[in-house]
């Protein structure tokens, strides 16, 4: 007669299997067989601050989060867009994120480079494109996109001293 015995694998202690135990009573070594897998859902989401980056001012961070943790490395691609330009308006991004083994979050940290000029708000969207781990466990579902704005520093352009008319002194404003 089966036997059916809820059990947490031994090689991730957040997930858990539905195995039934066949013990079949012959002369032989009990045979066991794995009936079903009951495992829950598992996924990769990511998230911005809301804090906007000023050019040259501090680090703005991407938050990538496992829904549960995994007892290996968890590498996430994933993609840049948005209006500021790589190099140009920010500093940072490598297209991957590893996730360390037992952790649920890794970070993609955006430095706004300060550049001079003076623009329109920027944006630097990250996409998940995908994800690389050798977990026998059920697959994270990859996906989700952030934005974080860059608002420009204030630079103007100098104004020139203002130009005095022949005859005037400066200091009074009359003419001399």
């Amino acid at each position: 007669m089966p036997l059916a015995i809820r059990i947490p694998l031994p090689f991730d202690p957040r997930s858990f299997a539905a195995v039934a135990l066949s013990l079949v009573a012959w002369s032989t070594p009990a045979a066991a067989a794995i009936s079903g897998w009951d495992i829950k859902p598992r996924s990769i989401s990511i998230a911005a601050a809301n804090v906007p980056a000023i050019e040259g001012g501090a680090d703005q961070v991407f938050v990538v989060t496992l829904s549960q943790p995994s007892y290996i490395p968890v590498t996430v691609r994933y993609t840049l867009g948005g209006t500021a330009s790589p190099g140009i308006d920010y500093t940072g991004p490598t297209l991957a994120v590893t996730i360390p083994a037992g952790s649920r979050t890794g970070t993609i940290v955006v430095h706004a480079i300060s550049d001079g000029l003076t623009e329109v708000d920027e944006t630097v969207v990250v996409t998940l494109a995908g994800y690389t781990s050798t977990s026998p466990i059920a697959p994270y579902s990859c996906g989700g996109t952030a934005v974080i704005h860059i608002k420009d520093a204030g630079y103007t352009t100098p104004t020139p001293p203002p130009q005095v008319p022949q005859g005037w002194d400066v200091t009074t404003h009359k003419k001399v």
